[in-house]
């Protein structure tokens, strides 16, 4: 053996010459590593100018000198780095962060990290010095105690146990205000829960007594009487000096105004650096019109000319009736194909009112060159006027026109239009939709639910329940786009426990989807059976995540 087994210290051999290089050597590695204390920890190069017995923990990843020397201890002795692997249970201080080490595991790390259990401590003080009287003291703003979780290996309960020693003993919450009592809570030298109060920490009056055997509640001081009547009013006091004025509140928000342009206006600051808001009207100071009002994030093509001449020709809306069922009409919108537009925005107004009465109803989007849309509008029975004002990737707009088609369907349905929710439960399995599949029974709800695209095993489904039996005999479902939904099964029942068959699985979703009127096949053959819930199971194909769902209608009864 040539060196120590625990240090690695060289033995110095009985016939060696010069004896003292090995005793030094030795001496230098002891001087490194006994009451070992670091400059710091995780170093990763070595210092531009180190001092004589300057020491380091070397970092993992270390360049220079300390290279492949990650976690040894490197000392700088006689002008040139030494280094020495630590061992198991090594304790290190670093200077620079004031803590204590422990190598452990193959690597360091703070001593209190190794600490997993105090036992029998005379005394403990948090922020303060416990004493002979606290034996536990505390000094802090808040404290938590909080339960450990099944997952964690505990109950998930907090129960703090406080116990006394026999019946004649005191176990009470003592509350104080700078160190003088106030309010004490618990067993007071008897068994009985009393509660008492004290002015100055001396006199003490007891509130409340609760026996334990019979739970009866006393109150020693008396309670409090009833309240007495009222007395009179005092007399008007003089009127106080008026006070100082307030500080001036935030500016409000910007009116609506009439903007500058040199040419028709844009979505830009106009001439005088104002951004244009809903609202605005536009003065373009080339051509002489006037624009406005600009709304939904965008100016009307429409004008007024302000130079006389002939008026421009007002915009060819696409007018449908809307006639019959007592639930409501729905009206389906699709703009025209551009190869220079990939928006549009869609209006309605009564038939005949002018374009300026129109109410914005919502926004189409989708690619140049492609038809935008459906749009699904829900209106009651009228004429109506629709309007398509399209928009580039630019931001240029058309002027106002009929879209490519507006049909409509009346529905004779018990539960068609607004908000259904409290009428007919929607349920569906797990992962079958993003979104809140109840939402589909609100046919206002607007688009915020989709499939999510997974295949049908016979293990997903959609049920709704309708509070009472009744004969449905069509489903109808409203999608943002044409895509086919996989195959279903129609079921009925009264209990949500054991179900019926309703006719033969059929497809859900195609080319057609979207447009009012595009039922569920299968469904049509139940015309006299009565079922409170009503369901259909995905057998084969897959959802779609494509389109936007709408919402889901139903016909009920003849």
């Amino acid at each position: 053996m040539t060196s120590t087994p625990n240090l690695a210290l060289p033995y110095i051999d009985a016939a060696q010459s010069q004896k003292h290089v090995t005793h030094n050597a030795a001496l230098a590695e002891l001087d490194a590593i006994v009451q070992l204390s670091v400059k710091q920890s995780g170093a990763l190069a070595p210092p531009a100018a180190p001092n004589a017995g300057d020491r380091y923990l070397v970092g993992v990843g270390a360049t220079g000198a300390f290279a492949g020397q990650d976690g040894a201890v490197a000392a700088f002795i006689d002008g040139a780095w030494i280094f020495a692997a630590p061992k198991s249970g090594w304790r290190c201080y670093v200077e620079s962060a004031g803590e204590l080490l422990i190598f452990a595991n193959g690597a360091w790390a703070d001593v209190g990290s190794s600490i997993h259990a105090l036992q029998n401590l005379s005394g403990l003080g948090v922020g303060t010095s416990a004493d002979a009287t606290n034996a536990f003291a505390a000094k802090l703003n808040a404290a938590l105690f909080t339960a450990r979780s099944i997952a964690e290996g505990g109950a998930g309960d907090m129960r703090l146990t406080l116990n006394k020693s026999a019946t004649a003993n005191t176990l009470s919450l003592m509350f104080q205000d700078n160190y003088s009592g106030r309010a004490e809570a618990g067993l007071c030298a008897d068994d009985h829960f009393h509660i008492k109060v004290s002015p100055d920490g001396a006199a003490w009056r007891e509130a409340i007594n609760i026996d334990p055997a019979s739970g009866i509640v006393s109150f020693p001081s008396g309670a409090s009487g009833a309240t007495g009547p009222a007395g009179p009013s005092g007399a008007t006091g003089p009127q106080g000096a008026t006070g100082i004025p307030g500080a001036a509140g935030p500016a409000g928000a910007r009116g609506n105004s009439i903007l500058t342009y040199s040419g028709a206006p844009t979505n830009g600051a106009d001439a005088n650096g104002v951004a244009p808001i809903d609202g605005d009207y536009a003065i373009d100071t080339t051509d002489n019109r006037l624009y406005g009002p600009r709304a939904a994030g965008a100016w009307p093509s429409a004008y007024v000319s302000l130079s006389g001449g002939s008026a421009p020709t007002p915009p060819v809306p696409t007018s449908i009736v809307a006639t019959g069922g007592a639930g409501g009409i729905s009206v389906v919108v699709v703009a025209p194909s551009s190869s220079l537009f990939a928006s549009a925005q869609i209006y309605r107004a009564a038939h005949g009112a002018a374009f300026s009465t129109a109410v914005f109803l919502g926004s189409l989007t989708g690619s140049s060159g492609a038809t935008l849309g459906p749009y699904v509008d829900l209106v009651a029975a009228g004429a109506y006027d629709y309007y398509a004002v399209s928009a580039s990737l630019s931001g240029a707009v058309s002027a106002p026109t009929g879209p490519s088609s507006a049909s409509s369907r009346a529905y004779n349905f018990a539960y068609l239009g607004g908000d259904q929710r409290a009428n007919i439960a929607m349920t569906a399995s797990a992962g079958l939709f993003v979104g809140a599949p109840e939402n589909l029974m609100n046919a206002a709800n607007g688009t915020n639910t989709y499939f999510a695209g997974a295949a049908l095993t016979g293990a997903q489904w959609m049920m709704w329940d309708f509070g009472s039996p009744k004969v449905v005999h069509e489903l109808s479902l409203i999608e943002s786009g044409g895509f086919t939904l996989g195959v279903w099964q129609a079921q009925g029942s009264n209990d949500a426990a054991s179900w019926t068959n309703i006719g033969s699985p059929g497809p859900l979703g195609g080319t057609v989807v979207g447009v009012p009127g595009n039922p569920f096949a299968p469904l049509n053959a139940n015309t006299a059976n009565a079922w409170r819930y009503y369901r259909l199971m995905g057998l084969s194909g897959a959802t779609n995540s494509s389109p936007w769902i709408l919402c889901i209608e139903f016909s009920i009864g003849s």
